[in-house]
């Protein structure tokens, strides 16, 4: 099945035109893609910058760009969400989904991107904001053939008086993937994927993953089931990095938060045994790294104390993920 629209050639390389604007295919229409953010309504000031950045995108010729917020853990549309929906900077819609958990508002945009018959379904949080050539640097990965998802960093902000310390840690930095060979996994705080391939395998989040790792394991299974899956280096979006999220215990913590849904990872795609075989060796790796670095830490200005520390959480989170009993509870 080939799943990216013809269409998307025309979102870069333009098109013959018809009245409303948009390069049309062989199909007769523009590429469809909705893009959900998901949001408790716990971070309006976030939430507002979010949405305005998303209106100052530069459209790419051929795509029609839909904006879903999925307000979720919640019966009712919080007041700036309301807001939002009917003052704000541009047209969106508001998609309430009362069970609590991020794959579950994950899933209920997915049913709806599928209802709405979109060609795809992009996710970016609700307290990041997208450079203005996101959506056309996307789209020119996107026109890849063979390609049914693309993915591209979050880039930190930090604010001007960070410790340096901290600015440099690893738990901070984007991730980085080869734009040259199909990735293993993406994250969905920055993602477009296709709907038709995931309808066609009947992928969906897995609900049990409450603390976090939902997105690595659905798109692990993404890849295993045959899609294709690149990197967009310049499809950025940025993260302000909030105070509360500058500090050693966060970083800790946020480690062996990723520790510990390693087991669960490594099931999606893994015996049992073999998974546990995987969590041991990668946690001894882990706190190894972690003991080795720590001397470097007395360096002044030198992150390598809070990496240090950072990996040594998160190779107990391996170890000790593995028995559920003592997962990590809240996601960090």
């Amino acid at each position: 099945m080939q799943v990216v629209p013809s269409s998307l050639n025309s979102a870069v390389t333009g098109g013959e035109k018809r009245s409303g604007g948009a390069a049309v295919s062989e199909e007769g229409g523009p590429v469809h893609i909705l893009l959900a953010v998901l949001t408790t309504g716990a971070r309006d000031g976030s939430l507002r910058d979010c949405v305005e950045a998303i209106s100052r995108l530069k459209r790419a010729e051929g795509t029609r760009l839909e904006l879903m917020l999925v307000q979720n853990g919640t019966d009712e549309v919080t007041p700036e969400v309301a807001r939002l929906r009917d003052e704000g900077p541009m047209p969106l819609t508001v998609v309430v989904e009362p069970r609590k958990g991020i794959p579950i508002a994950r899933n209920r945009a997915l049913e709806e991107g599928i209802a709405a018959g979109a060609d795809y379904l992009a996710f970016i949080d609700d307290d990041a904001e997208p450079d203005e050539d996101w959506l056309i640097e996307a789209a020119k990965v996107l026109r890849v053939s063979g390609t049914h998802a693309v993915a591209g960093p979050q880039e930190p902000v930090f604010p001007p008086d960070s410790p340096e310390r901290l600015r440099g840690a690893i738990i901070y930095k984007a991730i980085e993937q080869d734009p040259d060979r199909p990735c293993r996994w993406a994250a969905s705080n920055n993602v477009i994927m296709s709907l038709p391939f995931i309808r066609e395998q009947e992928l969906r989040f897995d609900e049990n993953f409450r603390t976090g790792g939902s997105d690595k394991d659905f798109f692990l299974r993404f890849a295993n089931r045959g899609g294709v899956i690149r990197w967009a280096p310049k499809s950025i979006v940025r993260e302000p990095v909030v105070p509360e999220r500058l500090s050693m215990k966060w970083a800790i913590k946020r480690s062996w938060r990723l520790g510990t849904t390693g087991f669960q990872l490594e099931r999606s795609t893994r015996s049992p045994l073999a998974a546990m075989a995987r969590c041991a060796w990668k946690g001894l790796c882990y706190v190894l790294a972690g003991i080795a670095l720590l001397p470097l830490g007395l360096l002044p200005r030198r992150a390598a104390l809070v990496d240090g520390l950072s990996y040594i959480a998160r190779g107990a989170g391996f170890f000790l993920g593995m028995v559920p009993a003592l997962r990590l509870r809240n996601y960090a």
